[in-house]
């Protein structure tokens, strides 16, 4: 029998419904609006603003970021300029998915499929310090 996914990759789930119904096809609505002055005027998406705290709340996972994601992109950012991504790995600094979007397909295919995978992170050493041992003190 399949594990339970955790809080935050279920929270992830929803998050990714809503917003795809949002901004069907990655396409997010233009947020700037010219006002009766002329100048232009952030109008948030307040219809999907209302349902995204909902998810964190309903998970109990006290998890809000991607509230101020979702707005950055429509207001012009990119996916790859704003952290969380609307995909795994939804962390991956912008010079990095440059690169990989630099790549020919049939290596692009591999790096992509490598950084979405699981990685146990049991097997790498941080620091030079194996996992579960502390860190040496900064001297």
């Amino acid at each position: 029998m399949a594990a339970k996914p955790s809080s935050k990759a279920e929270a992830w789930t929803i998050f990714d419904h809503i917003v795809a119904v949002a901004a069907p096809d990655g396409e997010h609505s233009n947020p700037w609006i010219l006002g009766s002055d002329g100048q232009p005027h952030f109008r948030p998406d307040y219809e999907t603003l209302a349902l995204l705290p909902g998810v964190p709340l309903h998970l109990r996972e006290p998890r809000q970021e991607f509230l101020l994601s979702y707005e950055l992109r429509r207001a012009g950012f990119g996916t790859d300029q704003v952290w969380p991504r609307p995909v795994n790995p939804r962390v991956l600094p912008a010079p990095v998915a440059a690169f990989i979007n630099s790549l020919p397909v049939a290596i692009r295919a591999k790096a992509e499929a490598h950084l979405i995978s699981d990685i146990d992170p049991r097997r790498y050493v941080f620091f030079g310090v194996h996992p579960g041992k502390e860190l040496p003190e900064a001297g």
